[in-house]
C-alpha cells in the first residue's frame, strides 16, 4: 500500500511540473516520457499482481493501510513544502 501511495504522489508531482509554464523543454519532454512509462506500467502486468494481492486482503484492512500511508504522505509533503518556502522563498513565487 505504501508503494501505491508513493507512486500516486510521484505521478501528481510530475504532472504538476509538466504543467509549469517556465519548465525547460528538455525537462518537460523527460517528465512526459517518465509519466507515459509509469502510466503504462500501472495499467500493465505490474499493476495486476498488486491489485490481485490486495483483493485477497480484507477490504477494511486495505482501506485502513491506505488511509494511514496517505496521512503520512500528506504530512511529509506539507513539511517539505514549508521547509522549501522558508529556505528558498524565490522558488514559491
Amino acid at each position: 500500500m505504501l508503494s501505491e501511495v508513493l507512486e500516486r504522489r510521484v505521478l501528481t508531482r510530475y504532472r504538476a511540473h509538466v504543467n509549469e509554464p517556465n519548465i525547460h523543454p528538455i525537462v518537460r519532454q523527460s517528465l512526459q516520457a517518465i509519466l507515459h512509462e509509469m502510466e503504462e506500467e500501472h495499467d500493465g502486468e505490474h499493476a495486476g499482481w498488486i491489485d490481485r494481492a490486495l483483493e485477497r486482503l480484507p477490504h477494511e484492512t486495505v482501506e485502513a493501510a491506505e488511509g494511514k500511508w496517505r496521512a503520512v504522505d500528506e504530512a511529509v509533503v506539507a513539511e517539505l513544502e514549508r521547509d522549501v518556502s522558508v529556505r528558498f522563498p524565490e522558488v514559491r513565487a
